[in-house]
């Protein structure tokens, strides 16, 4: 029994808003993490309570004996337009106390975010997502980028050589000194591929 536990893959779950996160998520494992089996949960929807109360369910349900990890891939613009951070942070905490190996990785405003860190170095808050999306439709970075699907399948091709600058400016928006009243758009994608990195090690 035990050797047919140790066969078994890494597992991760991953929870996501839409298919623009899926599609650039799938395409990452199979390039760099394919010895990882990687399960799509159902995708995030409702009111914040709800999807924090279905993600604590499922979290629960989780097997005890297998090496597990479970990536929750959250835009943060709603939340912030909707004034509801600290019941987020609240939530978020609770859920952290019941399995170590959860992990938010949290856009603000939205994932598009993450890919213009490929990119450019920038924190400038960003409300909205579709001003985002407008930076990145420029010549000289996504020319023609939408969120509408067509798009989505060659993303992760288009930004994989860069993967590396973006985990460096993501962790430079991170490591600036602030007052804690800033407001300023990150992304925490980085600790996703980090968190990786030391799995398939």
């Amino acid at each position: 029994m035990a050797r047919a536990n140790k066969s078994l893959k890494r597992l991760v779950h991953i929870y996501r808003e839409g298919n623009t996160e899926e599609c650039y998520l799938r395409a990452a494992f199979n390039d760099r993490y394919r010895g990882i089996k990687v399960d799509y949960k159902p995708v995030l929807k409702g009111d914040l309570k709800r999807i924090m109360q279905n993600l604590e369910q499922d979290v629960k349900r989780l097997p005890k004996n297998l090496s597990i990890d479970v990536f929750v891939v959250f835009d943060m613009d709603v939340i912030h337009r909707n004034k509801l951070l600290r019941q987020y942070n609240d939530l978020k905490e609770k859920l952290c106390g019941i399995f170590a190996n959860i992990y938010f990785i949290e856009s603000m405003p939205c994932i598009e975010f993450w890919f213009l860190l490929h990119f450019v170095y920038t924190d400038k808050y960003i409300l909205e997502c579709e001003n985002v999306v407008k930076e990145l439709d420029n010549p000289n970075l996504m020319p023609g980028y939408s969120t509408d699907g067509r798009y989505q399948a060659s993303v992760y091709n288009a930004l994989k050589d860069k993967t590396a600058g973006a985990i460096r400016n993501a962790k430079r928006i991170l490591n600036k000194e602030r007052v804690a009243s800033e407001r300023y758009s990150y992304s925490l994608m980085h600790q996703l591929f980090e968190r990786m990195d030391v799995v398939i090690q």
